[in-house]
């Protein structure tokens, strides 16, 4: 299987959650990805708190521009790469994210309005 996760309010909300998880579909043998829509230059930066929260993955992918924006984008690159399962934080992203990717999304109750999204 491939699992993509964001960084920016999905790993970062529960990094221990995620921690966890990327072992062990690593372990087993599964690709685990990042993606970020943080500009490419804070490449190092993202190494760097994912190492601090204990994250392993596969590969980390950054938005270099290129799609007409980046939710779209992410939803490019979960189709090109085969992603199975997408952990996100953002509904827009979610739209454009084709159905053969299940996707799962992490809830700011402060944030998002629970009364809409469980409809």
């Amino acid at each position: 299987m491939v699992i993509a996760f964001d960084i920016d309010d999905t790993i970062t909300r529960h990094p221990e959650f995620f921690s966890v998880i990327a072992s062990a579909l690593l372990d087993a043998g599964h690709t685990v990805l990042i993606l970020t829509c943080r500009d490419a230059a804070r490449r190092e930066e993202a190494i760097a708190e994912l190492a601090d929260y204990g994250v392993g993955y596969t590969e980390l992918i950054m938005y270099e521009g290129g799609a007409a924006n980046f939710f779209s984008w992410k939803a490019q690159v979960c189709k090109q790469r085969g992603v199975d399962v997408f952990f996100e934080d953002m509904q827009e992203v979610l739209r454009e994210v084709g159905d053969e990717t299940l996707c799962l999304m992490a809830v700011d109750r402060e944030i998002h309005d629970l009364d809409k999204l469980c409809r």
